[in-house]
C-alpha cells in the first residue's frame, strides 16, 4: 500500500517560487501511509462503492490478484484507480464521487464510457488520465477539481471551453488534443506551473503572447490544426523541447524565433515563417524539423559542416523559395571534402535519416544533390520528386575525392550502402546507370524518356527492388523485350482500355515493378481495340463503311448493304445481321431469327425452330408440337394433343407431322398406319384381329352374348305360362328383380362416364392419349360400353387390311346409323311378332340409344381452333372425327345429311315416340284413375272400391270381372304394408276381407277420402297404401289392354319398371339429358354445363323415385351424383376421382342386394299370388296366402 505519483517536477522548480514542492509532498503522503492500516479492506466504508464502481467499469473480482498494484488504498479510502486493459469495456458510474481521497484515476486507451459529470465530486483528483476512452461531456464538470496537476483528455469526446479550468492553476501537464474544446489561450494566464499543452487539433484560438509567461516553464506545445497566430520571433521560451505548430496562422522569422537551447522538434509546417535554413544552427539538439510549405530559403554549403549534428529528420517539401542545392565553391568543397567521425566539426548532417524536398525548386542535377550527401551514414530516405532534377542516376561510384585529407582516386560514399528509398518521380531524369545495392525502393514515374543501362531492370526485378516506372518511356527496351520474352516479366490476364486512345493495354503481374504499358513496352503489351487499326498503342480509327471487331488493328470493309460509321466494330446491315460465311461476311438473319424477304423477325414469334442462321420464314421448320396450316404458310400453330407425339419437325414432311401423320394440324393418320386412341400407329400385321388391342374386341363380343342371353332368357320365362297354386318366391329371385332393374341404369353410367370423358384434355377428339402417358387408360374400354360401331373398328384390324381413310369414314357414318338400323328391324318384327318388335325396340333404344347419339354428335363436331385455343380459318375447319373432311366442303355434304339426321332421330323421334307412348298409357289408365281403394282396419282388414264421382256401376259380367280383379289388386297393396306373416283373404258382397288366424288387429285405418282426420304416422301409411293399390290397379288396366293396344303391349315391360305409369316421363327425360350431355361435352363451357345437368338430373331423381324398386331410386340418384363428379374429375385432369366416380355405383348396387326385397316387390307377388286365385275369391272361399319381404341383414 504505497501511494504513487506520475507528476513530472519542473527543472526550474527548485529556483522557482512554487508554494510547496512536489518531493515534500509526496514525502508527506508516504508517511502517512505507513500508519497503522486495517487488513481487511471489506470492512472499510469505501469497500462497497469501490466494488460498484468496478462491475461498471468491467472488473467482478475485486480480489484478482491481477489487480495488485492497480487499486491503491490510504488507510481506509482509496487512493489511486489504475486500469489501462484494452479490453475494459465497462462504464463510469457516478458512484465514483464517493471516493472523497481519491488522488490518481487512469483509464487511458480503454473503451470504458461516461461523462466528465460523475468526476466532479472528486476534489482531491490530482491525476486524470483518460486518453482514447470513450468519455465526454463538457469539461465545466471539473471545476471543483481545483487539485489537478495532470489532466490528459485528448482523443475524447470532451467539450467545453478553456476557461473552465481557470481555477486549476497547478495544472503542470493539459493534453486536450484531438477533441471539440474551444476557448483562448488568455484562459491560461494564471497557469505558471504549465509545463506540457497539448491543444492539436482543437478549436481553441489566441495568440502566442497569451503563453509568455510560461517562458520558463513550458517544455511541449503542441497547437496543430488550430486558430492559434502570433510571431514567434517575439516568442521567448527558454526551456522549449518541442513545438508543433502545423498548419496554423503563425508568422516570423525563424532566425529570431525560440530562443531555447532544449529545441529538439519543429514541426512548422503549413505555416508563414520564413527566413534561412540556415537558422536551424542555433539549436544543437535539434532531431525533427518539419518546414514544409512555408517562406523557407536557402541551399546547402561549407557552413553546413558540423551543424545540427542530432538531425534525423528533414521536411522541406513544397518550400517555393528553396533552392537546397549548393553551387560554386561551395558546391565543389561539399561534393569532393568528406570527412569520418575523427573529424565530427566537419561532418555534414551525420544522423540523417529522412531528407524530403519534394515539390521544392531545387533545379540542378542530381549529382549536385547526391555528391554532398556521400557521408550521410544514416540516410536512408530521399524524396525529391518534381524538384526539376536533370543528368543521370549514377552509380555513386565518386572519382578524384578526399577523405580526412586523403586523396582517394576511386571511392565508395557511406551513401551508397545506406539509402533505401529514393523518390525521383516527375524530374526530368534521362537514365539510370546503376541502382544502389541496399535501396528497396527506387520511384521515377513521370520523367518523361529514361534510358536504362542493360542489366539495371534485371537486377532490380531479381533484388525485388519497388520500381516505378509509370509514365516512362524507355529509350532502350530491348532488355525489357528478353525479360518478356524469358517470361520474367509476365502479362497480366486482364487488359485496361484507354477510350481516347482506342488501345488496350495488359500490365504486368509483377508486383515489385509498377508501368504504364503504352510507354513501357507499347508493341509488346497492347493492340488496337475493335474499332481501331495501327499497331501497340497508336491507333488511328477505322474509316467509314469499315470495321474492325478484334484486336487485331486491321480494318475490314463492310460487306455489300451494310454500313459502319467511323470507329465501328461491326458493320450494321440494312436487311438482317452481319454473318460468318464461308467466303466471307455477309448479311443475313441470325440463329433464333428468319427472313420473310422484308425484314428479319425472331422464330418464336411464329412458332418457328431457327437453330441456325441464314433461315427463310417459309421454310423455317416448326417447332415441337406445332405445326404450319398450309405449306407455305410463315406461322406454325400449336397442334391437338398430344402435341409432341403428332408435330415433330425432325421427321423433315412437308407439313412437318410425325411419322404417320398428315392433314391439319398432324390430325389424320397417314396410309400404312391406323387410329386408336386418338394417336396414329404403324400396322404390324394384315389379319383379323388387332394383335395390341383385341380385348376390345373380345370384351364387346363379351357383353353383347351376356346380353342376348340375358334378352332370350327373360323371354323364354315370360312365355311360359306355369300355373301353380301356390307359387313359390325365394331371396334369389329377389335378387334378380333387383339386379334386372339396376342393370340398365349401370350401363347408362357407364355409357355416360364414356361420354364425359370428352371433357378431359387425354380425351379429346372422342379418344385417349398414348396409354403410357394419360391418367385415364380404362376410358377406351368404358367406351366399348357403348356398343358403338367405333369400338368394333379399334377391335378389328379393318384400318390395315383396307385403306384406313375408307374404314374410317364408313365407321364414322354407320356408327350413329347402326342403331336405327337396328330400330327398323324391330318395327318389322313387330309386323309379325305383336308387341314383341316394340319391347325389342325398346331394349335396344337402352343399350345403343347414348352411343348412337354420341356417334352422331361426334360426326357433326368440327375442330374450329388449334392446340391453345387459336380460331382456324374457317375454309380450314375439319371434323374431329374425320380429320381429312372439312366442315365447310360442299362436295361433302352426305356427311352433314347422315348426322343431322341421326341427331334429329336421336335428338327428337325417339323422344317423341316415348312422349306417344306417355299419351298413350294416360289415356288409357285416365277413366281407371276414378276408381279408388278404401279401407277400415279393426278386427278385420276391409277393403273395397269407392267410385269418386258417386256413380253406381254397370252390373255387367265383364265390368263385374275387372272391378274384381282390381278390388284384389288393391286388397294385395293394403296387404303388404299393414300386415305379416299368413293371412286369410276372402271376397264377400263386393268387400275384400283380410284376417290373419288367431289374431285380432289393434290398428285402425281409415277410409282413404277422410285422410285429413289421421295422424301423421296414419297418413303416411295411408298414403302409401293408396301409391301401392294405384300401382297394382294400374297393372290390371294395362292387362286388360294388353289384348287390344299393340304400343302397350309391347312396352309393357318400360311401364312395370316404374311405380306409376305415369312416371314414363322419366324416361324420356334420361334420353334428352343423355342428348344434352353428348351436345355439351364439346363446347367452351362444357365443365361447367355437364356439371349443372348431372346434378339437376340427381336432384330429380332423388325428389320423384319414380321406379318401383326404392333401391333402383337410391342407384339412379347416386348414379348421376357420381357422373357430376366425374365431370370435375375429367376437367381437372383427377383419375383417381374419376375412376372412384366410376366404381361407387357398382359399390352400391353389391350393397343394396343385402336388402333386395320392398314392400313394392311383396305387392306385386301378393297380387300375382291372389291373380291366379280369382275364382276361389269370386266362389266365397277363403284363400291363404303367405306375406313376407326377404333380407340378409
Amino acid at each position: 500500500n504505497t501511494l504513487e505519483l506520475d507528476v513530472s517536477v519542473s527543472r526550474s522548480s527548485e529556483s522557482s517560487g512554487s508554494p510547496t514542492s512536489l518531493a515534500e509532498t509526496s514525502q508527506r503522503s508516504q508517511r502517512s501511509q505507513r500508519r497503522s492500516q486495517p487488513s481487511d479492506k471489506s470492512k472499510c466504508s469505501e469497500w462497497s462503492s469501490l466494488r460498484l464502481i468496478l462491475e461498471k467499469l468491467g472488473v467482478h473480482q475485486l480480489s484478482d490478484p491481477k489487480l495488485g498494484g492497480k487499486i491503491r488504498w490510504v488507510g481506509c479510502y482509496v487512493w489511486k484507480i489504475r486500469l489501462t486493459d484494452a479490453t475494459l469495456s465497462g462504464t463510469l458510474d457516478d458512484r465514483i464521487g464517493e471516493l472523497q481521497r481519491l488522488h490518481h484515476l487512469d483509464l487511458r486507451f480503454t473503451k470504458v464510457a461516461g461523462n466528465l459529470s460523475s468526476l466532479q465530486r472528486l476534489t482531491k483528483l490530482q491525476f486524470l488520465n483518460l486518453q482514447g476512452a470513450k468519455i465526454s461531456g463538457d469539461i465545466s464538470s471539473l471545476k471543483p477539481l481545483t487539485q489537478l496537476l495532470e489532466l490528459y483528455l485528448d482523443s475524447t469526446e470532451v467539450t467545453g471551453d478553456l476557461l473552465n479550468l481557470q481555477k486549476a492553476t497547478q495544472i503542470r501537464k493539459l493534453y486536450l488534443g484531438s477533441t471539440s474544446i474551444t476557448g483562448d489561450l488568455k484562459s491560461l494566464q494564471q497557469h505558471e506551473w504549465l509545463q506540457d499543452l497539448v491543444l492539436a487539433d482543437t478549436k481553441v484560438t489566441g495568440e502566442l503572447a497569451d503563453l509568455q509567461h510560461l517562458r520558463k516553464t513550458l517544455f511541449t506545445f503542441h497547437a496543430e490544426n488550430t486558430l492559434v497566430t502570433g510571431d514567434l520571433s517575439k516568442i521567448i521560451w527558454t526551456e522549449l523541447v518541442q513545438l508543433k505548430l502545423t498548419n496554423t496562422k503563425v508568422t516570423g522569422n525563424l532566425r529570431m524565433a525560440l530562443k531555447s537551447k532544449e529545441l529538439k522538434e519543429i514541426d512548422l509546417a503549413g505555416t508563414n515563417v520564413s527566413g534561412d535554413i540556415s537558422a536551424l544552427f542555433q539549436w544543437k539538439q535539434l532531431e525533427e524539423v518539419d518546414l514544409s510549405g512555408t517562406q523557407m530559403s536557402g541551399r546547402l554549403g561549407r557552413a553546413w559542416r558540423g551543424q545540427v549534428p542530432e538531425l534525423r529528420i528533414l521536411k522541406l517539401t513544397n518550400c517555393k523559395r528553396l533552392a537546397f542545392i549548393p553551387t560554386g565553391e561551395g558546391l565543389l568543397d561539399l561534393k569532393h571534402q568528406f570527412f569520418s567521425n575523427r573529424f565530427p566539426e566537419n561532418l555534414l548532417l551525420p544522423k540523417l535519416i529522412i531528407l524530403e524536398l519534394s515539390g521544392s525548386p531545387l533545379n540542378g542535377n542530381l549529382m549536385d544533390l547526391l555528391g554532398p550527401l556521400g557521408m550521410c551514414l544514416a540516410l536512408a530516405s530521399i524524396r525529391a520528386a518534381g524538384c526539376g532534377l536533370t543528368g543521370r542516376l549514377p552509380s555513386l561510384l565518386f572519382q578524384d575525392v578526399w577523405l580526412d585529407h586523403d586523396h582517394w582516386s576511386i571511392w565508395h560514399p557511406a551513401l551508397a550502402a545506406s539509402l533505401q528509398t529514393l523518390d525521383l518521380a516527375s524530374n526530368q531524369l534521362s537514365g539510370v546507370d546503376q541502382i544502389p545495392q541496399n535501396i528497396q525502393s527506387l520511384i521515377l514515374a513521370g520523367n518523361p524518356e529514361v534510358d536504362l543501362r542493360h542489366g539495371v531492370l534485371r537486377s532490380a526485378i531479381v533484388a525485388g527492388t519497388f520500381l516505378d516506372l509509370q509514365h516512362v518511356r524507355l529509350t532502350n527496351s530491348l532488355e525489357a523485350k528478353e525479360l518478356l520474352e524469358a517470361n520474367i516479366l509476365v502479362e497480366s490476364p486482364t487488359a485496361s482500355m484507354s477510350i481516347a486512345g482506342g488501345y488496350a493495354c495488359h500490365d504486368l503481374s509483377t508486383k515489385s515493378l509498377q508501368i504504364t504499358p503504352e510507354d513501357f513496352l507499347p508493341e509488346e503489351l497492347c493492340s488496337c481495340a475493335p474499332g481501331w487499326a495501327g499497331t501497340g498503342a497508336n491507333c488511328t480509327r477505322c474509316a467509314n463503311n469499315t470495321f474492325s471487331s478484334d484486336y487485331s488493328g486491321n480494318c475490314q470493309k463492310c460487306p455489300e448493304g451494310s454500313r459502319a460509321e467511323a470507329a465501328g466494330t461491326s458493320c450494321r446491315c440494312a436487311f438482317g445481321e452481319l454473318l460468318e460465311a464461308p467466303e466471307g461476311m455477309t448479311c443475313g438473319c441470325e440463329e433464333g431469327y428468319a427472313s420473310d424477304q422484308k425484314s428479319y423477325v425472331p422464330c418464336h414469334n411464329w412458332n418457328l425452330a431457327c437453330p441456325t442462321s441464314g433461315m427463310e420464314l417459309r421454310s423455317a421448320l416448326p417447332k415441337l408440337g406445332f405445326a404450319r396450316l398450309m405449306a407455305n404458310d410463315k406461322l406454325a400453330l400449336p397442334c391437338l394433343p398430344p402435341r409432341e407425339t403428332r408435330c415433330n419437325s425432325s421427321a423433315g414432311s412437308a407439313n412437318q407431322c410425325a411419322n404417320g401423320y398428315q392433314g391439319i394440324l398432324c390430325s389424320d393418320c397417314a396410309e400404312h398406319f391406323f387410329a386408336t386412341d386418338g394417336l396414329c400407329k404403324a400396322c404390324r400385321s394384315d389379319g383379323w384381329m388387332r394383335p395390341e388391342r383385341p380385348e376390345i374386341w373380345y370384351l364387346t363380343v363379351s357383353i353383347i352374348a351376356v346380353l342376348l342371353a340375358g334378352l332370350a332368357y327373360v323371354w323364354m320365362q315370360s312365355a311360359r305360362n306355369v300355373e301353380a297354386t301356390e307359387p313359390k318366391f325365394s331371396a334369389k329371385d329377389a335378387i334378380k328383380e333387383q339386379l334386372k332393374g339396376q342393370g340398365p341404369i349401370l350401363l347408362q353410367m357407364c355409357q355416360l362416364w364414356a361420354v364425359l370423358a370428352l371433357l378431359s384434355k387425354d380425351g379429346q377428339d372422342g379418344s385417349t392419349t398414348d396409354a403410357k402417358a394419360s391418367p385415364f387408360r380404362e376410358i377406351p374400354y368404358v367406351e366399348a360400353l357403348q356398343f358403338s360401331l367405333e369400338s368394333f373398328k379399334d377391335g378389328l384390324n379393318l384400318q390395315c387390311r383396307f385403306q384406313g381413310v375408307t374404314v374410317r369414314l364408313a365407321c364414322a357414318l354407320m356408327a350413329p346409323m347402326a342403331p336405327l338400323l337396328v330400330l327398323m328391324c324391330c318395327l318389322v318384327v313387330e309386323v309379325f311378332a305383336r308387341g314383341s318388335g316394340i319391347s325389342a325396340g325398346l331394349q335396344a333404344v337402352a343399350l345403343l340409344y347414348i352411343g348412337g347419339a354420341s356417334s352422331a354428335s361426334k360426326l357433326l363436331r368440327c375442330q374450329s381452333v388449334d392446340g391453345e385455343g387459336g380460331r382456324l380459318p374457317k375454309e380450314l375447319a375439319f371434323r374431329k372425327w374425320l380429320p381429312h373432311l372439312f366442315c365447310h366442303d360442299e362436295s361433302l355434304q352426305f356427311v352433314d345429311v347422315v348426322g343431322y339426321a341421326s341427331a334429329v332421330c336421336y335428338g327428337l323421334v325417339i323422344p317423341f315416340c316415348l312422349v306417344y307412348l306417355y299419351a298413350k298409357q294416360h289415356a288409357v289408365l285416365r277413366p281407371g284413375r276414378a276408381t279408388v281403394a278404401a279401407a277400415v282396419h279393426q278386427e278385420a282388414l276391409e277393403v273395397r272400391l269407392v267410385e269418386l264421382k258417386g256413380s253406381s256401376w254397370d252390373k255387367t259380367s265383364l265390368k263385374e270381372r275387372a272391378l274384381t280383379r282390381r278390388l284384389v289388386a288393391a286388397s294385395a297393396a293394403y296387404i303388404s304394408v299393414l300386415m305379416r306373416g299368413r293371412v286369410n283373404v276372402q271376397l264377400k258382397d263386393g268387400v275384400v276381407v283380410v284376417k290373419a288366424p288367431g289374431q285380432s288387429s289393434q290398428a285402425e285405418l281409415g277410409d282413404v277420402l277422410s285422410l285429413v282426420k289421421m295422424d301423421t304416422g296414419a297418413v303416411g301409411t295411408s298414403l302409401k297404401c293408396r301409391a301401392i293399390a294405384e300401382m297394382l290397379m294400374e297393372r290390371c288396366i294395362l292387362e286388360e289392354a294388353e289384348g287390344s293396344e299393340r304400343i302397350l303391349a309391347g312396352s309393357k315391360n318400360l311401364l312395370l319398371k316404374y311405380a306409376r305409369c305415369r312416371s314414363l316421363y322419366m324416361e324420356i327425360v334420361q334420353k334428352l339429358v343423355a342428348v344434352a350431355l353428348v351436345s355439351v361435352v364439346g363446347s367452351e363451357d362444357s365443365l361447367e354445363l355437364s356439371f349443372a345437368i348431372t346434378m339437376a338430373m340427381a336432384a330429380t331423381s332423388a325428389m320423384v323415385q319414380p321406379f318401383l324398386h326404392p333401391q333402383v331410386n337410391a342407384l339412379q340418384c347416386c348414379c348421376f351424383l357420381c357422373l357430376a363428379l366425374a365431370a370435375v374429375s375429367f376437367g381437372f385432369q383427377w383419375a383417381w376421382l374419376s375412376r372412384s366416380a366410376l366404381a361407387v355405383p357398382f359399390l352400391l348396387s353389391f350393397s343394396l342386394t343385402l336388402r333386395p326385397d320392398s314392400t313394392h316387390g311383396l305387392a306385386v307377388r301378393l297380387w300375382q299370388d291372389l291373380r291366379q286365385r280369382i275364382q276361389q275369391l269370386e266362389e266365397g272361399q277363403m284363400v291363404e296366402i303367405l306375406v313376407e319381404t326377404f333380407t340378409f341383414l
